[in-house]
Protein backbone atom coordinates (compact mmCIF):
# COMPACT_ATOMS: atom_id res chain seq x y z
CA UNK A 1 0.00 0.00 0.00
CA UNK A 2 1.48 3.30 -1.05
CA UNK A 3 1.59 5.91 1.75
CA UNK A 4 0.48 8.71 -0.57
CA UNK A 5 -2.58 6.78 -1.79
CA UNK A 6 -3.81 5.19 1.43
CA UNK A 7 -7.09 6.81 2.46
CA UNK A 8 -8.47 4.04 4.66
CA UNK A 9 -6.84 1.25 6.62
CA UNK A 10 -9.37 -1.59 7.06
CA UNK A 11 -9.85 -3.30 10.40
CA UNK A 12 -6.90 -5.60 10.99
CA UNK A 13 -8.09 -7.47 14.06
CA UNK A 14 -7.68 -10.91 12.47
CA UNK A 15 -3.93 -10.67 12.98
CA UNK A 16 -2.27 -10.70 16.46
CA UNK A 17 -0.71 -7.23 16.15
CA UNK A 18 1.27 -6.24 19.23
CA UNK A 19 1.89 -2.64 18.21
CA UNK A 20 1.70 -0.28 15.28
CA UNK A 21 4.95 0.59 13.51
CA UNK A 22 6.31 4.09 14.01
CA UNK A 23 6.23 4.48 10.24
CA UNK A 24 2.44 4.63 10.27
CA UNK A 25 2.89 8.38 10.65
CA UNK A 26 3.92 8.43 7.00
CA UNK A 27 0.36 7.71 5.85
CA UNK A 28 -0.34 11.40 5.59
CA UNK A 29 -3.49 10.90 3.49
CA UNK A 30 -5.00 8.22 5.73
CA UNK A 31 -8.54 9.23 6.68
CA UNK A 32 -9.84 6.23 8.65
CA UNK A 33 -7.98 3.91 11.01
CA UNK A 34 -9.92 1.02 12.58
CA UNK A 35 -8.09 -0.97 15.27
CA UNK A 36 -11.21 -2.27 17.04
CA UNK A 37 -10.82 -5.71 18.65
CA UNK A 38 -7.03 -5.68 18.18
CA UNK A 39 -6.79 -6.83 21.79
CA UNK A 40 -3.00 -7.21 21.83
CA UNK A 41 -2.24 -3.58 21.01
CA UNK A 42 -1.20 -1.86 24.25
CA UNK A 43 0.03 1.52 23.00
CA UNK A 44 -0.01 3.90 20.09
CA UNK A 45 3.20 5.37 18.69
CA UNK A 46 3.72 9.13 19.03
CA UNK A 47 3.82 9.28 15.23
CA UNK A 48 0.03 8.82 15.24
CA UNK A 49 -0.11 12.60 15.55
CA UNK A 50 1.35 12.98 12.05
CA UNK A 51 -1.79 11.60 10.37
CA UNK A 52 -2.86 15.04 9.22
CA UNK A 53 -5.86 13.79 7.19
CA UNK A 54 -7.27 11.36 9.77
CA UNK A 55 -11.02 11.83 10.23
CA UNK A 56 -12.01 8.67 12.12
CA UNK A 57 -10.09 6.63 14.71
CA UNK A 58 -11.55 3.49 16.34
CA UNK A 59 -9.59 1.99 19.25
CA UNK A 60 -12.45 -0.03 20.79
CA UNK A 61 -11.70 -3.33 22.55
CA UNK A 62 -7.93 -2.88 22.48
CA UNK A 63 -5.58 -2.99 25.48
CA UNK A 64 -4.31 0.57 25.16
CA UNK A 65 -3.52 1.97 28.61
CA UNK A 66 -2.91 5.59 27.63
CA UNK A 67 -3.24 7.81 24.62
CA UNK A 68 -0.19 9.80 23.49
CA UNK A 69 -0.32 13.57 23.80
CA UNK A 70 0.37 13.78 20.07
CA UNK A 71 -3.25 12.81 19.49
CA UNK A 72 -4.01 16.49 19.95
CA UNK A 73 -2.32 17.13 16.58
CA UNK A 74 -5.10 15.32 14.68
CA UNK A 75 -6.75 18.58 13.70
CA UNK A 76 -9.13 16.96 11.16
CA UNK A 77 -10.37 14.20 13.50
CA UNK A 78 -14.17 14.04 13.72
CA UNK A 79 -14.80 10.61 15.31
CA UNK A 80 -12.91 9.02 18.22
CA UNK A 81 -14.23 5.70 19.49
CA UNK A 82 -12.52 3.98 22.41
CA UNK A 83 -15.21 1.70 23.84
CA UNK A 84 -14.60 -1.26 26.15
CA UNK A 85 -10.97 -0.51 27.02
CA UNK A 86 -10.40 -1.72 30.59
CA UNK A 87 -6.82 -0.50 30.79
CA UNK A 88 -7.45 3.19 30.18
CA UNK A 89 -7.69 5.27 33.36
CA UNK A 90 -7.67 8.86 32.15
CA UNK A 91 -7.94 10.89 28.99
CA UNK A 92 -5.06 13.17 27.97
CA UNK A 93 -5.85 16.88 28.01
CA UNK A 94 -4.76 16.96 24.38
CA UNK A 95 -8.09 15.38 23.43
CA UNK A 96 -9.91 18.58 24.34
CA UNK A 97 -7.86 20.40 21.67
CA UNK A 98 -9.66 18.47 18.90
CA UNK A 99 -12.00 21.30 17.98
CA UNK A 100 -13.43 19.48 14.93
CA UNK A 101 -14.39 16.38 16.93
CA UNK A 102 -18.06 15.44 16.46
CA UNK A 103 -18.21 12.11 18.32
CA UNK A 104 -16.38 11.00 21.47
CA UNK A 105 -17.38 7.52 22.60
CA UNK A 106 -15.80 5.97 25.70
CA UNK A 107 -18.64 3.57 26.48
CA UNK A 108 -17.71 0.82 29.00
CA UNK A 109 -14.25 2.15 29.83
CA UNK A 110 -14.99 0.96 33.36
CA UNK A 111 -11.77 2.27 34.93
CA UNK A 112 -11.93 5.74 33.42
CA UNK A 113 -11.97 8.07 36.44
CA UNK A 114 -11.89 11.74 37.37
CA UNK A 115 -13.68 14.84 36.14
CA UNK A 116 -14.08 16.00 32.58
CA UNK A 117 -12.10 19.29 32.32
CA UNK A 118 -13.64 22.63 31.45
CA UNK A 119 -11.80 22.63 28.10
CA UNK A 120 -14.56 20.42 26.70
CA UNK A 121 -16.54 23.61 26.22
CA UNK A 122 -14.28 24.47 23.27
CA UNK A 123 -15.48 21.47 21.27
CA UNK A 124 -18.27 23.41 19.62
CA UNK A 125 -18.89 20.77 16.93
CA UNK A 126 -19.37 17.85 19.34
CA UNK A 127 -22.64 16.03 18.57
CA UNK A 128 -22.29 12.73 20.47
CA UNK A 129 -20.73 12.33 23.92
CA UNK A 130 -20.97 8.81 25.34
CA UNK A 131 -19.37 8.32 28.76
CA UNK A 132 -21.76 5.58 29.90
CA UNK A 133 -20.43 2.82 32.14
CA UNK A 134 -17.38 4.80 33.25
CA UNK A 135 -16.28 6.06 36.68
CA UNK A 136 -16.18 9.75 35.85
CA UNK A 137 -17.38 11.83 38.79
CA UNK A 138 -18.07 15.25 37.32
CA UNK A 139 -18.95 17.33 34.27
CA UNK A 140 -17.96 21.01 34.07
CA UNK A 141 -20.37 23.91 33.67
CA UNK A 142 -18.88 24.54 30.22
CA UNK A 143 -20.89 21.55 28.91
CA UNK A 144 -23.69 24.06 28.43
CA UNK A 145 -21.57 25.67 25.66
CA UNK A 146 -21.87 22.57 23.45
CA UNK A 147 -24.56 24.03 21.24
CA UNK A 148 -24.43 21.18 18.69
CA UNK A 149 -24.64 18.34 21.22
CA UNK A 150 -27.40 15.91 20.23
CA UNK A 151 -26.74 12.84 22.38
CA UNK A 152 -25.45 12.73 25.96
CA UNK A 153 -25.11 9.16 27.26
CA UNK A 154 -24.36 8.87 31.00
CA UNK A 155 -26.04 5.59 31.93
CA UNK A 156 -24.24 3.59 34.63
CA UNK A 157 -21.96 6.47 35.63
CA UNK A 158 -22.27 5.47 39.27
CA UNK A 159 -19.91 8.17 40.59
CA UNK A 160 -21.76 10.99 38.87
CA UNK A 161 -24.08 12.49 41.49
CA UNK A 162 -25.26 15.61 39.70
CA UNK A 163 -25.31 17.27 36.32
CA UNK A 164 -24.57 20.89 35.45
CA UNK A 165 -26.84 22.98 33.26
CA UNK A 166 -27.13 21.36 29.86
CA UNK A 167 -27.35 22.87 26.37
CA UNK A 168 -30.96 23.99 25.77
CA UNK A 169 -30.86 22.39 22.31
CA UNK A 170 -30.00 18.87 23.63
CA UNK A 171 -32.48 16.32 22.17
CA UNK A 172 -31.33 13.04 23.82
CA UNK A 173 -30.24 12.41 27.42
CA UNK A 174 -29.69 9.16 29.35
CA UNK A 175 -28.55 9.28 32.97
CA UNK A 176 -28.51 6.94 35.95
CA UNK A 177 -27.95 3.29 36.75
CA UNK A 178 -28.79 0.78 34.02
CA UNK A 179 -32.05 -0.84 35.09
CA UNK A 180 -32.64 -3.40 32.38
CA UNK A 181 -31.29 -4.72 29.17
CA UNK A 182 -33.10 -6.22 26.20
CA UNK A 183 -32.44 -9.81 25.24
CA UNK A 184 -32.65 -10.96 21.59
CA UNK A 185 -36.27 -12.20 21.84
CA UNK A 186 -37.27 -8.75 23.08
CA UNK A 187 -37.98 -9.68 26.70
CA UNK A 188 -36.95 -7.33 29.49
CA UNK A 189 -34.59 -8.66 32.15
CA UNK A 190 -34.15 -6.74 35.37
CA UNK A 191 -30.87 -5.99 37.11
CA UNK A 192 -30.99 -6.22 40.90
CA UNK A 193 -29.85 -2.97 42.56
CA UNK A 194 -26.52 -3.01 44.38
CA UNK A 195 -26.36 -1.50 47.84
CA UNK A 196 -22.93 -0.05 47.08
CA UNK A 197 -24.04 1.92 44.06
CA UNK A 198 -24.52 5.68 44.32
CA UNK A 199 -27.90 6.68 42.88
CA UNK A 200 -28.77 9.86 41.06
CA UNK A 201 -29.60 12.57 43.59
CA UNK A 202 -29.74 15.98 41.91
CA UNK A 203 -31.42 16.55 38.56
CA UNK A 204 -30.15 19.32 36.26
CA UNK A 205 -31.54 22.66 37.37
CA UNK A 206 -32.57 23.58 33.84
CA UNK A 207 -34.05 20.26 32.77
CA UNK A 208 -37.45 21.84 32.20
CA UNK A 209 -36.00 24.41 29.82
CA UNK A 210 -34.37 21.91 27.43
CA UNK A 211 -36.78 22.91 24.70
CA UNK A 212 -35.39 20.50 22.09
CA UNK A 213 -35.21 17.40 24.31
CA UNK A 214 -36.99 14.54 22.53
CA UNK A 215 -35.91 11.46 24.50
CA UNK A 216 -35.15 11.26 28.22
CA UNK A 217 -34.21 8.21 30.27
CA UNK A 218 -33.55 8.63 34.00
CA UNK A 219 -32.84 6.25 36.86
CA UNK A 220 -34.22 8.19 39.79
CA UNK A 221 -33.45 6.36 43.02
CA UNK A 222 -33.73 8.77 45.98
CA UNK A 223 -35.19 11.52 43.80
CA UNK A 224 -38.10 12.61 45.98
CA UNK A 225 -39.53 15.13 43.54
CA UNK A 226 -39.56 15.15 39.76
CA UNK A 227 -39.72 18.70 38.35
CA UNK A 228 -41.78 19.59 35.34
CA UNK A 229 -40.18 18.13 32.24
CA UNK A 230 -39.82 19.83 28.85
CA UNK A 231 -42.95 19.75 26.71
CA UNK A 232 -40.90 18.74 23.66
CA UNK A 233 -40.47 15.15 24.93
CA UNK A 234 -41.48 12.31 22.61
CA UNK A 235 -40.08 9.41 24.67
CA UNK A 236 -39.78 9.26 28.46
CA UNK A 237 -38.39 6.36 30.52
CA UNK A 238 -38.25 6.58 34.31
CA UNK A 239 -36.69 3.88 36.47
CA UNK A 240 -37.01 3.40 40.25
CA UNK A 241 -38.90 6.64 40.79
CA UNK A 242 -40.50 6.79 44.25
CA UNK A 243 -42.38 10.06 44.46
CA UNK A 244 -43.68 11.80 47.55
CA UNK A 245 -46.18 13.61 45.36
CA UNK A 246 -47.53 13.00 41.91
CA UNK A 247 -45.40 14.33 39.02
CA UNK A 248 -47.06 16.85 36.75
CA UNK A 249 -47.10 15.53 33.19
CA UNK A 250 -49.93 17.76 31.98
CA UNK A 251 -47.63 19.66 29.60
CA UNK A 252 -46.41 16.52 27.77
CA UNK A 253 -48.91 16.76 24.93
CA UNK A 254 -46.58 15.38 22.25
CA UNK A 255 -45.42 12.31 24.16
CA UNK A 256 -45.54 9.05 22.18
CA UNK A 257 -43.78 6.52 24.45
CA UNK A 258 -43.99 6.50 28.26
CA UNK A 259 -42.21 3.83 30.33
CA UNK A 260 -42.09 3.30 34.10
CA UNK A 261 -39.87 0.61 35.60
CA UNK A 262 -39.77 -0.22 39.31
CA UNK A 263 -41.66 2.96 40.26
CA UNK A 264 -43.99 3.73 43.15
CA UNK A 265 -46.55 6.19 41.88
CA UNK A 266 -49.32 8.52 42.88
CA UNK A 267 -51.97 8.46 40.18
CA UNK A 268 -53.84 11.74 40.63
CA UNK A 269 -52.00 13.61 37.82
CA UNK A 270 -49.47 11.19 36.40
CA UNK A 271 -51.66 10.10 33.51
CA UNK A 272 -52.37 13.62 32.28
CA UNK A 273 -49.70 12.94 29.67
CA UNK A 274 -51.21 12.22 26.27
CA UNK A 275 -48.96 9.30 25.37
CA UNK A 276 -49.78 6.74 22.68
CA UNK A 277 -47.81 3.86 24.22
CA UNK A 278 -47.56 3.11 27.95
CA UNK A 279 -45.40 0.39 29.49
CA UNK A 280 -45.18 -0.25 33.23
CA UNK A 281 -42.97 -2.96 34.77
CA UNK A 282 -42.70 -3.79 38.49
CA UNK A 283 -44.65 -0.68 39.50
CA UNK A 284 -46.74 -0.11 42.60
CA UNK A 285 -49.75 2.18 42.65
CA UNK A 286 -50.51 4.02 45.88
CA UNK A 287 -53.75 2.96 47.50
CA UNK A 288 -56.83 5.00 46.59
CA UNK A 289 -60.50 4.43 47.38
CA UNK A 290 -61.87 4.43 43.82
CA UNK A 291 -61.03 1.90 41.08
CA UNK A 292 -57.81 2.55 39.20
CA UNK A 293 -58.92 4.42 36.10
CA UNK A 294 -56.73 5.71 33.28
CA UNK A 295 -57.93 8.59 31.11
CA UNK A 296 -55.22 8.86 28.49
CA UNK A 297 -57.38 9.62 25.48
CA UNK A 298 -54.65 9.08 22.86
CA UNK A 299 -53.39 5.82 24.33
CA UNK A 300 -53.27 2.98 21.79
CA UNK A 301 -51.10 0.36 23.51
CA UNK A 302 -50.99 -0.57 27.22
CA UNK A 303 -48.50 -3.07 28.70
CA UNK A 304 -48.33 -3.82 32.42
CA UNK A 305 -46.05 -6.51 33.87
CA UNK A 306 -45.69 -7.40 37.57
CA UNK A 307 -47.61 -4.35 38.79
CA UNK A 308 -49.28 -4.15 42.21
CA UNK A 309 -52.83 -2.85 42.07
CA UNK A 310 -54.30 -1.02 45.04
CA UNK A 311 -57.27 -0.92 44.65
CA UNK A 312 -57.84 -4.23 42.93
CA UNK A 313 -60.21 -3.00 40.19
CA UNK A 314 -58.84 -1.67 36.90
CA UNK A 315 -61.21 0.46 34.78
CA UNK A 316 -60.21 0.97 31.13
CA UNK A 317 -63.39 2.66 29.92
CA UNK A 318 -61.77 6.10 29.69
CA UNK A 319 -59.36 5.18 26.87
CA UNK A 320 -61.54 4.82 23.79
CA UNK A 321 -58.64 4.52 21.33
CA UNK A 322 -56.96 1.52 22.96
CA UNK A 323 -56.00 -1.11 20.39
CA UNK A 324 -53.73 -3.43 22.41
CA UNK A 325 -53.87 -4.39 26.10
CA UNK A 326 -51.39 -6.72 27.81
CA UNK A 327 -51.58 -7.47 31.55
CA UNK A 328 -49.09 -10.03 32.90
CA UNK A 329 -48.31 -11.17 36.45
CA UNK A 330 -50.48 -8.47 38.05
CA UNK A 331 -51.15 -10.80 40.97
CA UNK A 332 -53.39 -8.51 43.06
CA UNK A 333 -55.72 -7.57 40.22
CA UNK A 334 -59.25 -8.87 40.88
CA UNK A 335 -61.38 -7.20 38.21
CA UNK A 336 -60.95 -5.63 34.77
CA UNK A 337 -63.87 -3.47 33.74
CA UNK A 338 -64.67 -1.07 30.92
CA UNK A 339 -63.44 -3.30 28.10
CA UNK A 340 -66.85 -3.21 26.45
CA UNK A 341 -66.30 0.51 25.76
CA UNK A 342 -63.12 -0.08 23.72
CA UNK A 343 -64.51 -0.39 20.22
CA UNK A 344 -61.03 -0.26 18.62
CA UNK A 345 -59.54 -3.07 20.72
CA UNK A 346 -57.86 -5.65 18.48
CA UNK A 347 -55.63 -7.53 20.95
CA UNK A 348 -56.24 -8.54 24.57
CA UNK A 349 -53.68 -10.58 26.52
CA UNK A 350 -54.15 -11.43 30.20
CA UNK A 351 -51.59 -13.81 31.69
CA UNK A 352 -50.94 -15.14 35.20
CA UNK A 353 -53.08 -12.62 37.03
CA UNK A 354 -53.72 -15.19 39.75
CA UNK A 355 -56.35 -13.18 41.70
CA UNK A 356 -58.40 -12.14 38.67
CA UNK A 357 -62.05 -13.15 39.13
CA UNK A 358 -64.04 -10.90 36.82
CA UNK A 359 -63.60 -9.41 33.36
CA UNK A 360 -65.90 -7.27 31.22
CA UNK A 361 -68.42 -8.63 28.74
CA UNK A 362 -66.52 -8.85 25.45
CA UNK A 363 -69.50 -9.57 23.21
CA UNK A 364 -69.63 -5.97 21.91
CA UNK A 365 -66.04 -6.02 20.65
CA UNK A 366 -66.73 -6.98 17.06
CA UNK A 367 -63.22 -6.00 15.92
CA UNK A 368 -61.36 -8.10 18.50
CA UNK A 369 -59.30 -10.61 16.45
CA UNK A 370 -56.98 -11.81 19.22
CA UNK A 371 -57.78 -12.99 22.74
CA UNK A 372 -55.32 -14.77 25.02
CA UNK A 373 -56.03 -15.71 28.63
CA UNK A 374 -53.43 -17.79 30.47
CA UNK A 375 -53.01 -18.85 34.08
CA UNK A 376 -55.91 -16.84 35.55
CA UNK A 377 -57.17 -19.70 37.68
CA UNK A 378 -59.84 -17.78 39.65
CA UNK A 379 -61.48 -16.28 36.59
CA UNK A 380 -65.13 -17.23 36.29
CA UNK A 381 -65.30 -18.75 32.85
CA UNK A 382 -68.92 -17.73 32.39
CA UNK A 383 -67.75 -14.12 32.64
CA UNK A 384 -65.89 -14.59 29.34
CA UNK A 385 -68.23 -14.08 26.43
CA UNK A 386 -66.79 -13.60 22.98
CA UNK A 387 -68.29 -13.76 19.48
CA UNK A 388 -66.17 -16.12 17.42
CA UNK A 389 -67.04 -16.04 13.73
CA UNK A 390 -70.65 -17.26 13.61
CA UNK A 391 -70.47 -18.91 17.00
CA UNK A 392 -69.52 -17.70 20.43
CA UNK A 393 -66.84 -18.70 22.88
CA UNK A 394 -67.53 -19.45 26.51
CA UNK A 395 -64.88 -21.00 28.67
CA UNK A 396 -66.77 -24.26 29.23
CA UNK A 397 -67.49 -25.01 25.56
CA UNK A 398 -65.26 -27.78 24.26
CA UNK A 399 -65.87 -27.42 20.55
CA UNK A 400 -65.85 -23.99 18.93
CA UNK A 401 -66.43 -23.89 15.19
CA UNK A 402 -64.35 -26.94 14.45
CA UNK A 403 -61.69 -26.41 17.16
CA UNK A 404 -61.84 -29.58 19.23
CA UNK A 405 -60.84 -28.74 22.80
CA UNK A 406 -62.17 -31.90 24.39
CA UNK A 407 -58.64 -33.21 24.98
CA UNK A 408 -57.63 -30.13 26.98
CA UNK A 409 -57.68 -30.80 30.76
CA UNK A 410 -60.58 -29.05 32.44
CA UNK A 411 -58.40 -26.97 34.77
CA UNK A 412 -56.45 -25.62 31.76
CA UNK A 413 -59.45 -25.13 29.47
CA UNK A 414 -59.03 -21.34 29.57
CA UNK A 415 -55.39 -21.49 28.49
CA UNK A 416 -56.17 -21.48 24.79
CA UNK A 417 -55.22 -18.92 22.17
CA UNK A 418 -57.91 -17.97 19.68
CA UNK A 419 -57.48 -15.93 16.50
CA UNK A 420 -60.17 -14.50 14.28
CA UNK A 421 -57.76 -13.35 11.57
CA UNK A 422 -59.01 -15.99 9.10
CA UNK A 423 -62.27 -15.42 7.20
CA UNK A 424 -65.33 -17.48 8.17
CA UNK A 425 -65.44 -20.92 6.70
CA UNK A 426 -67.86 -20.89 3.70
CA UNK A 427 -71.01 -23.02 4.08
CA UNK A 428 -71.10 -26.39 2.41
CA UNK A 429 -72.99 -26.52 -0.93
CA UNK A 430 -76.49 -28.03 -0.77
CA UNK A 431 -76.83 -31.73 -1.46
CA UNK A 432 -78.05 -32.62 -4.98
CA UNK A 433 -81.65 -33.86 -5.27
CA UNK A 434 -82.11 -37.62 -5.10
CA UNK A 435 -82.25 -39.42 -8.48
CA UNK A 436 -85.71 -40.26 -9.85
CA UNK A 437 -86.96 -43.79 -9.19
CA UNK A 438 -86.31 -46.31 -11.97
CA UNK A 439 -89.19 -46.95 -14.39
CA UNK A 440 -91.34 -50.01 -13.62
Amino acid sequence: MSPVKAHELPRISKEPFLKLPYSIGGLVKLMRLNLSRCKYIEELPDSIGKLQSLVELDLSSTSIGRLPDSIGNLKQLKVLRMCQIREIIELPRAIWLLEKLEELNAHECWNLIGEIPKEIGRMSRLRILDLSSTCICGLPATVSHLSNLQTLELKDCLKLKQLPELPPSLPFLTWGRACFWCSPPGEYWRVAPSQQETPVITLPTNIGSLSQLKKLELCCENVQFLPQLPSSLRQLQLHHLVTTRSPDFSNLKDLSFLTFDGCSLELSRIFDAESEYLRMDYCKFREVDAPLQLKMKRLRSLNMDNCKFLPEVFDLSGMKNLEKVSLRYCEQLVEICGLEELGSLCSLLVEFCFSLERISDLSKLKKLPKLQVLGCWKLNREEIYWNYWNGEFRGDICNVDGFDLSSVPDERRMDVFFSRSLPPRPPLPPLPPPPPPPPP
